[in-house]
């Protein structure tokens, strides 16, 4: 079998391989902010999630009337009315004897544009209806969640 010669060997070029790696470098620079934008947003909706479900162990204490109660009561392992999740440091407002008024509350952890920040469900006693209101700011706040007024 003969040997190549150096004329069939083909390959990139220095330049090519330079060339590329620049277009991918542009690439990631226009990337990333919009991908961490999207990961501070997904954590603010994970720490929603996990208010929300509390939301129907919260109702089952209002309904029962269950007199003092905290975040164990819940199902949580909490001490007194505040518990850590991955996601969550979780405070509860127990709900109040004469309204049933209450609020759980999600101080965020994780990403750096949104830890800190909180995600909080108010129970109107009258109505029995929750609202969200959250610190976060408005473009990588949880869907149906309003921002608080700064």
């Amino acid at each position: 079998m003969p040997t190549p010669s150096r004329a069939t060997l083909r390959g990139f070029t220095l330049i090519e391989l330079m060339i590329v790696v620049a277009i991918i470098a542009v690439l990631a620079t226009v990337a990333l902010p919009g991908l961490q934008n999207q990961v501070a947003r997904a954590q603010a909706t994970a720490g929603l999630a996990e208010l929300r479900a509390l939301v129907g162990p919260y109702e089952d204490l209002v309904m029962r009337d269950a007199g003092p109660a905290d975040l164990a009561a819940l199902g949580l392992e909490a001490t007194g009315n505040e518990a850590t999740t991955t996601r969550c440091q979780l405070l509860m407002t127990p709900p109040d004897p004469s309204t049933a008024a209450g609020a759980l509350r999600c101080t965020l952890r994780g990403h750096p544009r949104v830890s800190g920040d909180h995600v909080e469900l108010i129970r109107d006693g009258e109505l029995g209806r929750w609202r969200c209101v959250t610190s976060v700011v408005t473009e990588l706040a949880p869907s149906g969640c309003q921002a608080l007024e700064s």
